[in-house]
Order: structure tokens, then C-alpha cells, then sequence
């Protein structure tokens, strides 16, 4: 198995296991609830490419082992979740990587001064005045890569770098 699509399909109940061979796994536009399940990240997924998880009701952190785990990944996708806690530097790894909507704590990871794919919103939290607000001044020069900063009155501080 290949390929598992099962996006817009106002699925419930926690995500499935997943057999190691996957290479892309979609379910967005879903209702599925609960956390990365144990086997995300005690089984080795040589052949993952895309995890497309966007716009559930997913919770709890994402835990290191989630990428570490996904030896070829190219894009994870889990924006407008409940997903908290600190993202791991081991994200830095990934290509695209799209967090918004999520309720991430500060620091956000370092690559995000750099990534050119980062996409991560932070909600305002007291340790996101000082800690997570980055100006352009702060972003290393490099000519490709940009940061911007949007104000939403929703999600706080938006960072798209």
C-alpha cells in the first residue's frame, strides 16, 4: 500500500496505524481527535513522504520520534489542530512544514529564523512578548529567504518564514 487518501470524509476517532511502506498518508479535512499514536513513533517509516493531517480536532505534542521516524519525509502538514508543547529542532529536517493554528509554546525552533518553508503561528502566551516576537533585522541575510510577521486576532503572532 502506497498511498492512503482519506481527506475531506468528516471521519471521527483517533488516527490509524499505518504500515511501514507507506509513502503518503492524507486525512485532512476530518474530524479525528486524539494524539500521534505510539506506533508513529516507535515504527521506523523509510518511505514516508507526505503527512497531510491539516484542519482535525488532533491534540498533545509532537513528539520527536514523529520525525526521526520519517526516514524520506518531504512535507508534514498538521495546521488548525490542538497540537501544544515545543516543537523538536529534529523538524528542522523537514522541507515543508506547515504548524499554523496549532497552540506551540516558546522558543520556536531555531530553523524558523531560516527555514524557507517553516510556517508556524504561535498564540500570544506572557513568554511570546519577549521570547518569540523576531523582527527582519534578526532573520540571517540570505537572499531566497524571508520572514514576515502578521498580527490575527485569532492566533496571535503569525510567523511565515
Amino acid at each position: 500500500l502506497a498511498s492512503i487518501g482519506l481527506d475531506n470524509n468528516l471521519l471521527t476517532n483517533s488516527l490509524p496505524a499505518l504500515p511501514a511502506s507507506i509513502r503518503s498518508f492524507v486525512a485532512s479535512n476530518n474530524r479525528l481527535s486524539g494524539k500521534i499514536p505510539e506506533q508513529w513513533t516507535s515504527t521506523p517509516f523509510p518511505e514516508l513522504v507526505f503527512l497531510i493531517l491539516s484542519s482535525n480536532n488532533l491534540t498533545g505534542p509532537l513528539p520527536p520520534a514523529f520525525v526521526d521516524n520519517f526516514l524520506s519525509i518531504v512535507a508534514i502538514q498538521v495546521a488548525h489542530n490542538h497540537f501544544s508543547g515545543v516543537l523538536d529542532e529534529s523538524f528542522c529536517a523537514v522541507q515543508s512544514l506547515d504548524v499554523v493554528g496549532n497552540v506551540f509554546d516558546c522558543p520556536l525552533i531555531s530553523c524558523c529564523s531560516y527555514h524557507a518553508s517553516c510556517i508556524v503561528t504561535v498564540l500570544k502566551r506572557t513568554c511570546c512578548e519577549d521570547a518569540c516576537v523576531l523582527s527582519v533585522s534578526e532573520v540571517p541575510a540570505k537572499e531566497e529567504r524571508s520572514l514576515v510577521l502578521v498580527g490575527t486576532a485569532d492566533f496571535g503572532i503569525g510567523l511565515f518564514c
